[in-house]
């Protein structure tokens, strides 16, 4: 068995004995297949026999917007 799998394991099982419902891996491929580089995760993911549900995006809400500009110019230049 992979490390991942263990570990996770290990962390879901602790969670569901402290009483948590849910364990949020945070994202998969959507369903109709478009993001080809997400397969590997996703199939990961969903071994775990978990549900699909789609939720909003992330987005960035900067504070310091000349600060933020800065960032995402670095950001780009590698």
């Amino acid at each position: 068995m992979m490390a991942p799998y263990l570990l996770h394991g290990e962390v879901m099982r602790q969670l569901k004995e402290a009483g948590c419902k849910s364990y949020d891996m945070w994202g998969v491929q959507p369903q109709d297949g478009s993001l080809k580089n997400w397969a590997g995760f996703t199939r990961f993911k969903v071994g775990w026999g978990g549900q699909y549900y789609e939720a909003p995006g992330t987005f960035d809400y900067p504070i310091k917007k000349i600060l933020y500009l800065v960032y995402r110019l670095a950001r780009n230049l590698r």
